[in-house]
């Protein structure tokens, strides 16, 4: 929403310009809070996948996300959480596989500015 308003703003000439600014001015304040009340609640989402210790899968079946992993940076076994980072390597899983063959996804590897 605020790069909305900055590019209409970029498009503007001369005294279209100056109304323009008036207009994105007072509007920028209500589009930011906007911006950033919605990047929280994709934050807090987020969060919540992280500290489940099973999720759903496309299809509906759970997945355990704690127990034995294998990296697939190094190869290295671990205990603990999937989407958690190698205690070896420090890679991080982008996804933990289901047994129907589907994923779930590690939202850290998902674009914040994405609905």
């Amino acid at each position: 929403m605020t790069r909305a308003l900055v590019a209409a703003l970029a498009d503007l000439h001369g005294g279209a310009f100056v109304a323009g600014t008036l207009v994105v001015g007072a509007l920028l304040p209500v589009a930011t809070l906007i911006d950033g009340i919605c990047i929280l609640v994709r934050l807090r989402r987020r969060a919540r996948v992280l500290a489940a210790s099973r999720a759903l899968c496309p299809a509906g079946h759970e997945v355990d996300l704690v127990g034995g992993w294998r990296c697939e940076g190094c190869g290295a076994g671990f205990d603990g959480h999937g989407l958690d980072r190698c205690p070896c390597c420090g890679a991080v899983a982008a996804r933990v596989t289901c047994a129907c063959g589907r994923y779930v996804a590690n939202p850290l590897f998902a674009d914040l500015d994405a609905p």
